[in-house]
């Protein structure tokens, strides 16, 4: 590895950089979501700028299509949510019974379950919840009054973007710019390629739970594919239950279609990945999980998103390899 003439002033810029991070996450939480969405939306906002040769009306545009999109994935989550658990309590006689049955027939000793005392808890559980729902109305009309303060702020970092950039040129070295600007593009060519999957995998999603009978395929799709967005886990958040399910109500043929579907989309995520992705990320899972445990010690949860950048900065900054431009990061 090369290290570069400058390496102490690198250092050093990385610390302030880091340290900055820390004091705006700590005190201006919302500041730093807003310059976020702003870089996140950039993209959008450039295009929608050269179609209407207006960077305001771009800015609007962008924002009212994000705002669409988040609350109608909202509606979608949250009602679906609600109908599965209000099935599932409607159920949970007969899922008992069906557990009883199954126990009964592999263990001659068993009493059976109490049953009672299941459903008295589920019913204690829910008079809570509605006692605490006047607190869940204020925590819900706070969280509405930072929301907005969040897209104004982003809107307007949005509108004034290109003056920004002119600051930092102004006062970064070249080396820093240009080490900023390919992680950049690098992370914005990994988006990119996590949209195309989620796309894909809602095609197939939705197509196969269509196949298997379910009456409600296009929000179960829609939901699969937010899930696989999700790191390790991902649509098992939902398939477990649902397998799980499936055999309790003895409709085997469903429950192994699910397992099917789960597996193929599983597979067809890995092909699909490896065809969109040019430049293929190759870390150690060592430095994965030490980045992203030391970015949840030292910046929460939001760590976890800026951790792996920061390395990858760290990384393109403090070599002469040209990583990201080869693209190949070993």
């Amino acid at each position: 590895m090369k290290v570069n003439k400058n390496i102490y002033f690198k250092w050093i810029f990385l610390i302030a950089i880091i340290a900055i991070l820390k004091i705006t996450l700590t005190y201006f939480n919302q500041l730093f979501i807003a310059f976020l969405i702003a870089i996140i939306l950039q993209p959008m906002v450039c295009n929608f700028e050269k179609i209407l040769k207006s960077r305001i009306a771009a800015v609007i545009i962008s924002y009212l299509f994000i705002i669409f999109v988040a609350l109608s994935t909202t509606k979608i989550m949250l009602n679906f949510s609600y109908n599965i658990i209000l099935n599932t309590l409607n159920n949970l006689p007969s899922y008992f019974e069906n557990i009883d049955k199954t126990i009964r027939q592999y263990n001659s000793s068993y009493t059976g379950t109490n049953l009672q005392k299941v459903l008295d808890y589920f019913d204690a559980f829910i008079n809570s919840f509605k006692h605490q729902s006047i607190n869940l109305v204020y925590n819900t009309i706070n969280g509405l009054t930072s929301i907005l303060l969040i897209v104004f702020l982003s809107a307007v970092i949005s509108y004034d973007f290109d003056l920004i950039l002119k600051f930092l040129k102004k006062y970064l070295p070249l080396e820093i710019r240009l080490a900023a600007k390919n992680v950049y593009n690098f992370v914005q060519m990994i988006i990119i390629v996590q949209l195309q999957l989620v796309a894909i995998s809602f095609i197939f999603m939705t197509f196969s739970f269509l196949l298997l009978g379910y009456k409600n395929a296009l929000i179960l799709g829609i939901v699969c594919s937010i899930l696989d967005i999700l790191p390790i886990v991902g649509p098992a958040l939902l398939f477990i239950p649902m397998i799980i399910v499936e055999f309790l109500e003895h409709h085997t043929i469903s429950a192994i279609g699910l397992i099917i579907t789960y597996i193929l989309n599983i597979f067809i995520r890995q092909i699909m990945e490896v065809k969109l992705l040019k430049t293929k990320l190759k870390l150690s899972p060592i430095v994965i999980i030490f980045n992203l445990y030391l970015g949840y010690v030292l910046f929460g949860w939001f760590g976890v998103i800026i951790a792996p950048v920061i390395y990858l900065f760290a990384l393109e900054l403090l070599t002469n390899d040209n990583k990201f431009v080869k693209g190949a990061v070993g």
